[in-house]
């Protein structure tokens, strides 16, 4: 029993927190599998990951999803969306997570989804210091009706945490710590 209560004594690791408050401009989007359209994420996700930033002396701002929709519906690739970003006036940090939840089978008698996501933190002008990380949550829904929203906010915790690790990493590098 006691090699358990030795994992409960390791410190967490510290937040990397910026030097002062720094505007971050943010775009959250979902793509639902085999579509070319994508759409804005649940509420509860955008907060999570404002959360996630404020916690880190980064305010965000909402990039309103009418701005980007149709750009891109046309830009699919993660470098094409940052340049389109980029090159919108402004001076902000962007901060861009892709999401694309897909459906995988049925396991047990629950469903199991699949959220693919890119995340992307790009500091104005300076494209070679851009930091991305790209991961895969699985997601246990347990009703047929439960679909891509429900799947996406059920991978909130996990999502919330990898992108943390990378806005320190982003925020590490900023202020040489």
């Amino acid at each position: 029993m006691w090699p358990f209560l030795l994992f409960a004594c390791v410190p967490r690791a510290e937040l990397v927190t910026a030097r002062a408050p720094t505007p971050v401009e943010l775009v959250v989007v979902t793509q639902p599998a085999g579509s070319r359209a994508p759409t804005d994420a649940p509420a509860s996700v955008y907060s999570a990951i404002e959360a996630v930033l404020s916690a880190r002396l980064l305010t965000p701002t909402r990039v309103d999803s009418a701005v980007f929709s149709e750009s891109f519906s046309t830009r699919r690739s993660t470098a094409q969306r940052l340049s389109w970003l980029a090159a919108r006036p402004g001076d902000t940090v962007l901060v861009l997570v892709e999401t694309e939840v897909e459906y995988y089978s049925e396991m047990n008698g629950r469903y199991r989804w699949t959220v693919s996501v890119v995340a992307s933190v790009l500091p104005p002008d300076r494209p070679l210091e851009a930091v991305e990380a790209s991961f895969e949550i699985p997601v246990f829904l347990s009703f047929y009706h439960e679909r891509e929203d429900k799947a996406l906010e059920a991978a909130v915790p996990v999502l919330s945490r990898r992108l943390g690790e990378l806005v320190d990493t982003w925020v590490a590098g900023q202020t040489g710590g």
